[in-house]
């Protein structure tokens, strides 16, 4: 009976299983196809230690650059120069700066690891038994997929080579197809309901053209497909099959060395970008209405994927948490009883309340949509949040030790230069909280709003980014279409300005430094009638962490600092007071103490809603 095989390539991380082709075989399976998972990029990592492989792994191009020079350059069809010292001639720092990071010298895993590596995946896997393979492509998996595919193809020409992934999306699927003659299909779009038909009408000797969203060529040529898959309920869509990922993970001695991650998945889109997209935000493609599974089925779900896999470690790929799931699956989760360890991508509008109810769940990571702590910059990205909410919620993960990531962006077409300084005065505030990842300049991708319509935001010279002339023969392939990263000019573009992101930049360096060591702290403990505060963080000047600072604040003061704790407004503080038996002369003598506290560095205020930055002595775990 002839077979199906789906194919993860490196640079995929080896500590999380292929959502996409585990869904993908049971989908298949549904429909009566047999089919079998190559996890080739745990072979891989097991060649090499996992940290560096998943260093490789994180960082955009490099890992497609590695696999090119034996599919395009000296080790390959030599059709493009693309050595290190090529790419150092011409790139320079930038590049250096980027392979400074790895622990392993690039030269020996293109000469030494690569070429064994390759030779495992054509001869112990029986690729002739296959009627059709498979390759998932997303992030830096690109070039791998294609090389061993091509491999395939020249010794077995009678498979078919289908290709599918967010790095075929579009007119990158369209240009692979055109550019590489071994691909017999592309997918753009969801497979889960294409995939199995596609498969049937080759084995019935019908054509496959016509199928939506998939592109292909036959004896009459190239033929593409003018829209995506449609896409479907998640509802139907299969629970994924991890069962082929563990297994590899113990072959290569890989289970317990690297704490793997069961993925799994609530929802696809975005609910917040179907009404609002983010101005640079290219995560969902062409795929943004919001679709979700109902959270019992989820619950279950996950509940069942631990047993059979004897693993807690689960990370939501949903772009953005559901509102449904936080209502209705965190509590249940918290009842539970049960360790789980999570992770989801989040919006910052969250509660206090709400992240507690995360942590019970078992959250212990999140990224958060973050991006700016400064209402303009917030305001020109579309994000829909405001600094204080922001910076509210690195609080509310601080008190619950929920590890947070996000990032700091500036480059924002139509930003001013005093963002930077304010920014900069905001950032100084709030090093006792976690720290961005790092703070840079705006991304161009494809398919965010900027990429669409850059005109309508002043931006110039769309190009792609540079290095893609060293991953892909430009005489082959039009960069242009294939591309997902680019470059692009603005007029008058600050970021380009050593003295306004400079001082960003070097602040955040020192603020992750200090963070990692828990140097800065900013705690507040009650008393009875008094608020005392222990701070040492360094508010201005050259960067210093020094001695702790006391400062005790009593009668109206402390009452306004409890009663901002949570963003509040003045006349919220003032009915505080009063409550708390403090009868203040007058609305003003509450401005008069909040302001105080705002040119001590105790508290933010930013449209007349004040924020008190401490964290509690005792959390609230």
């Amino acid at each position: 009976m002839p077979r199906v095989a789906l194919v993860c390539m490196p640079w995929a991380s080896a500590r999380r299983g292929s959502i996409a082709l585990g869904v993908l075989k049971r989908a298949l399976w549904r429909d009566r196809h047999a089919a079998d998972i190559h996890h080739l990029n745990i072979r891989l990592a097991g060649r090499m230690h996992p940290g560096l492989y998943e260093c490789i792994s994180n960082v955009t191009l490099l890992g497609d650059w590695l696999f090119s020079q034996h599919l395009f350059g000296t080790y390959g069809s030599g059709e493009l120069a693309n050595s290190l010292a090529e790419i150092t001639r011409t790139e320079g720092r930038d590049i250096l700066a980027i392979l400074d990071q790895l622990p392993m010298n690039t030269e020996a895993i293109v000469r030494d690891i690569l070429p064994p590596f390759l030779d495992e995946c054509l001869t112990e896997i029986p690729w002739g038994d296959y009627d059709v393979v498979g390759f998932t492509s997303v992030f830096v998996q690109h070039v791998a997929s294609l090389l061993l595919a091509r491999r395939i193809k020249d010794r077995w020409p009678g498979v078919r080579i289908v290709m599918g992934g967010s790095n075929l999306a579009g007119p990158m699927g369209r240009e692979n197809l055109r550019a590489f003659e071994w691909i017999d299909a592309v997918v753009d779009g969801e497979g889960d309901a294409i995939l199995p038909q596609l498969i049937r009408r080759l084995r019935c000797g019908e054509p496959i053209r016509g199928l939506p969203g998939v592109s292909c060529r036959d004896s009459d040529g190239l033929h593409f497909a003018d829209a995506p898959a449609p896409l479907i309920p998640l509802r139907d869509a299969p629970v994924p099959d991890y069962a082929a990922f563990f297994d590899e993970l113990r072959r290569q001695g890989l289970r317990d060395r690297i704490q793997p991650r069961i993925l799994y998945e609530g929802a696809r889109g975005c609910w917040w970008g179907e009404k609002s997209p983010c101005t640079f935000c290219s995560q969902n493609g062409q795929a943004m209405p919001f679709r979700a599974k109902p959270p019992r089925r989820l619950r279950r779900e996950m509940r069942a994927q631990a047993r059979r896999h004897d693993c807690l470690d689960f990370e939501a790929v949903d772009n953005v948490l559901d509102p449904r799931q936080l209502r209705e699956l965190m509590p249940r989760l918290g009842r539970d009883g049960l360790d789980f360890r999570l992770f989801y991508d989040i919006r910052p509008t969250l509660t206090r309340r709400q992240v507690a109810q995360l942590r019970a769940a078992g959250v212990r990571a999140v990224e958060a949509g973050i991006e700016s702590v400064h209402d303009g910059m917030l305001r020109l990205m579309g994000k829909g949040t405001s600094a204080l909410q922001n910076i509210q919620l690195l609080k509310w993960c601080a008190e619950q030790d929920i590890a947070v990531t996000w990032h700091l962006l500036f480059g924002i077409p139509g930003e001013q230069a005093a963002f930077y300084s304010e920014t900069l005065a905001a950032a100084r505030l709030i090093t006792h909280l976690p720290p961005p990842l790092k703070a840079g300049r705006v991304f161009l991708q494809r398919f965010s709003p900027y990429f669409q319509d850059p005109e309508r935001w002043g931006i110039r010279n769309v190009r792609p980014t540079p290095l893609y002339r060293y991953v892909y023969p430009p005489d082959r392939v039009r960069l242009a279409e294939l591309a997902f990263h680019f470059k692009w000019d603005w007029p008058g573009r600050l970021s380009d300005r050593r003295d306004l992101a400079g001082p960003l930049q070097d602040l955040v360096t020192d603020w992750r430094a200090a963070y990692r060591d828990r140097r800065i702290q900013f705690q507040f403990r009650r008393g009875p009638g008094m608020v005392e505060l222990w701070d040492n963080r360094p508010l201005a000047g050259p960067w210093r962490i020094g001695e702790l600072r006391r400062t005790v604040l009593k009668d109206l003061a402390a009452v306004a600092w409890e009663a901002c704790i949570e963003a509040r407004p003045l006349r919220a503080v003032a009915a505080a007071a009063t409550a708390a038996g403090i009868r203040p002369d007058s609305s003003e003598a509450v401005g008069q103490v909040l302001a105080e506290l705002v040119r001590g560095g105790l508290m933010m205020e930013a449209r007349g809603n004040y924020l008190s930055l401490g964290v509690p002595w005792n959390r609230p775990l």
